[in-house]
């Protein structure tokens, strides 16, 4: 994955100003299914990305088995469009149940899936 698309970041906000804190971890967010969806896929509720990623009612999938570290000056809020000349942009956090997901599916990836809870 190359193109410009939307995210979900995973790692902590660290307070700090040292450049070595200038990253963050990623998982991409695409419309595209999976061929075969797996662990390490999970579709987001249809309410946790409401930016826009295409047409009206088509699913939008983390894609845990592409996670990377990034510099935050590689991300971008979404421009929605402006008013009295001014961009307006959205920031949007995923729903809880869907960064749980997401954090399971990375355990998974990152051969730790022992490390996740049980749902009893």
């Amino acid at each position: 994955m190359v193109k410009t698309r939307p995210v979900v970041v995973v790692s902590r906000k660290f307070q700090t100003t040292s450049a070595v804190h200038s990253i963050c971890t990623v998982v991409p967010v695409s419309t595209q299914s999976p061929r075969s969806p797996s662990r390490w896929h999970h579709k987001l509720a249809i309410d946790s990305m409401p930016i826009p990623l295409g047409k009206d009612g088509v699913d939008s999938w983390a894609k845990c088995d592409m996670v990377v570290s990034v510099g935050f000056n590689r991300l971008d809020k979404v421009r929605t469009g402006r008013v009295d000349g001014k961009r307006i942009f959205v920031e949007h956090r995923v729903i809880p149940e869907d960064l749980q997901a997401i954090q399971a599916c990375l355990l998974y990836v990152l051969n730790m899936a022992h490390l996740i809870p049980s749902r009893e």
